[in-house]
This record gives structure tokens, sequence and C-alpha cells, in this order.
């Protein structure tokens, strides 16, 4: 069998509450969406991720979202970046 992922995760992610509550840095060391069928495309990553972040969806998410090192191949095409940083707190009770 291929590996689809290979990842270390530290941290903690809580399931027990209506939002997840994610605390976490991870290193994504190997990945293939195509093998998942996420994608119809071969599209490989790696990156360093910093979360520290809640939500039950992209909707009420709040916190961080930090990528780093990012490295990206789509069909033999690559894409590295630096960083991505998703930013989401709450202002007079609406999500910004």
């Amino acid at each position: 069998m291929i590996a689809t992922w290979h990842w270390h995760f530290y941290g903690t992610l809580d399931f027990s509450q209506k939002n997840v509550i994610v605390n976490a840095k991870a290193n994504l060391l190997k990945s293939n969406f195509y093998l998942l069928h996420l994608t119809k495309d071969t599209i490989q990553a790696v990156a360093d991720l910093d979360l520290n972040c809640t939500g039950s969806s992209i909707d009420s998410f709040l916190g961080y979202v930090k990528l780093y090192n990012i490295d990206v191949k789509r069909n033999q095409r690559r894409l590295n970046l630096d960083s991505v940083n998703i930013n989401s707190t709450k202002k007079m009770g609406n999500i910004n």
C-alpha cells in the first residue's frame, strides 16, 4: 500500500464540544491528495503548521492557522511559498 500522508503532530484536537478545539504544531512530511481521491490531478504537498483555532465549520472558524515552508507539486509543476497566515477574530459579536 502506498502511504498517502506522513506527518508529525504535536498538540491537541478536542472533539468533545460543539466546536472542535485545535492547539497544535505539525509537520506535513508527505501527502498525496490524488491517492485520497480528493483531487483529479496528482497534487502533493509538504508544510509546517501552527494551529490555534476553534470551530465547527468555516463559517464559525475563530483563531489562526499558520503554514510555513510550503511546497506544493501539481502534475510536475511546483509552487513554493514561504508562509500563509489565516486569522479570524470576533469583534462586536461578528466573526471577522
